[in-house]
């Protein structure tokens, strides 16, 4: 699948690069991750190996380090494109009412084709900050973001600024700003909290007591847990494909997550036609 990320890696003549390559996962793909331990690192190693070209990043050069270096808003929309090319266009998904008096299950879906990134300029990608005496920042990436894990707010403060701020070109020899305690959490909490987005929030409502709110979908976390929870769902899917075609495991892991749909498919169809050949 050939893709524009929303935003994209920042070239040295101030341009970016947003075209990319992304293939399904596969079954080594897929093992591997569903045994470690989700975490911030996980969709980064899983677009490492299904990402064929990022930019002008292709092969060995397209490292975790180069994918850290995207927004956040970025890796949500790899996210989405690989949770269409792996499981499918809609995603059938529950949860429990909201309403502690009521707590019923609500079934429903999402259509990850109607979602669209929003049209951004460069001006998006910075902010203007009330510290220091009014400063601009860019948007921290996921690289920037992880930095901060352990640190308490003002370090984070102290770290973000290390990290993301834009010196103004009329005074660039200017010494650095010093922010003190108050103003390092702030800018914290504003770099951390803001930024481009995809406007994935869901409009739900309870059939059972009426009850109504506004659930965010998060497609990072829906890659991960689906990953997480598909260990013991692989091997079975193995050991049926071994069982009906004589594969070997290795040429099994090597199939992309639908192609083995397609093989798993024809053997269920054949299973419901002539139960007994299973």
């Amino acid at each position: 699948m050939d893709l524009n990320l929303p935003v994209g890696l920042a070239n040295l003549d101030g341009s970016r690069s947003v075209a990319a390559t992304l293939h399904a996962i596969n079954g080594w793909t897929e093992l591997h991750w569903s045994h470690q331990a989700a975490g911030p690192d996980t969709l980064s190693g899983v677009l490492q190996a299904c990402l064929t070209r990022l930019g002008p990043h292709r092969g060995a050069g397209l490292t975790v380090a180069v994918l850290d270096q995207l927004l956040p808003i970025d890796h949500a929309w790899l996210a989405a494109k690989l949770l269409r090319e792996c499981w499918g266009p809609t995603q059938y998904l529950s949860l429990h009412c909201t309403n502690p008096g009521c707590g019923a299950r609500l079934d429903f879906t999402l259509d990850l084709d109607a979602i669209e990134p929003p049209a951004l300029s460069p001006a998006d990608l910075e902010v203007a900050l009330a510290v220091g005496g009014g400063l601009r920042f860019a948007w921290p990436g996921v690289a920037d973001l992880a930095a901060l894990e352990g640190l308490d707010e003002a370090a984070q403060g102290a770290e973000l600024f290390r990290r993301c701020w834009r010196a103004d070109p009329d005074r660039i020899f200017a010494p650095p700003p010093v922010l003190d305690a108050d103003e390092r959490v702030m800018l914290a909490r504003a770099l951390k909290a803001g930024g481009p987005r995809l406007d994935l929030t869901m409009a739900l409502e309870c059939a059972e007591c009426g009850a109504s709110w506004g659930l965010p979908f998060d497609p990072v976390g829906r890659v991960r847990d689906l990953l997480r929870d598909s260990a013991g769902r692989l091997h079975r899917e193995i050991h049926l494909l071994a069982w009906n075609y004589g594969w070997s495991r290795r040429e099994i892991l090597s199939l992309s997550m639908p192609e083995r749909k397609i093989y798993l498919a024809l053997i269920s169809d054949q299973l419901r036609d002539d139960p007994k050949r299973g």
